[in-house]
């Protein structure tokens, strides 16, 4: 069965997804949208399509582990928690990509944090963002390398801007194709495309 919520999934055993489409908080403003996991939470995406306001796998005590294993079809994330963040991973959530997509599609800015700078690996990210400031870009304390292990697109009226604090830039490798019709800013870090 198909599974919408219009405020927020607090998960705290497990939720697995299986094949049913998902909507968890779409269009999030703050942290009462969206998907939070708290401490041992573990979410098992499957293969349908999620759009969900924001992740927050920061949701219980700080560095406490967690599981967050995305659907193998497409996440879509349209919203933002606290600080215009919209995926923000704790340094001891156990990240896993399933060969799907996670498309940032909000009209506006969206944040990415990884707590303690620990290094992430999506497969295909998409950045669809209009009525941007800055587009997709980096907490300012959390400056930490993303590896897009398949296809990174930024489609046409979009940003995703490679820094974190003031022009300082973080690292980004793409394994096979990067597809620019927006703006990619690249800043000082490090880039593999």
């Amino acid at each position: 069965r198909n599974l919408t919520v219009t405020a927020l999934t607090s998960v705290t055993g497990t939720l697995d997804c299986n094949g049913s489409t998902i909507s968890l908080g779409s269009g999030a403003t703050d942290n009462t949208k969206g998907l939070r996991l708290n401490d041992a939470a573990v979410y098992t995406g499957g293969s349908a399509s999620h759009t969900i306001g924001q992740i927050w796998g920061n949701g219980g005590t700080a560095n406490t582990a967690n599981t967050l294993t995305l659907t193998s079809g497409t996440t879509t994330i349209d919203g933002v928690g606290g600080s215009t963040v919209a995926l923000r991973l704790n340094q001891a959530t156990a990240l896993t990509h399933s060969s799907g997509t996670v498309a940032f599609t909000r009209a506006g800015d969206q944040i990415l944090s990884s707590d303690n700078s620990t290094a992430r690996t999506l497969y295909n990210v998409t950045v669809t963002n209009t009525a941007w400031t800055q587009g997709l870009y980096y907490a300012a304390a959390t400056s930490f390398t993303l590896t897009v292990a398949n296809n990174l697109t930024v489609s046409a009226s979009a940003q995703y801007d490679l820094v974190y604090s003031g022009s300082t830039g973080v690292d980004l490798t793409v394994t096979a194709v990067t597809s620019i019709t927006g703006t990619i800013l690249c800043r000082t870090g490090t880039i593999s495309l």
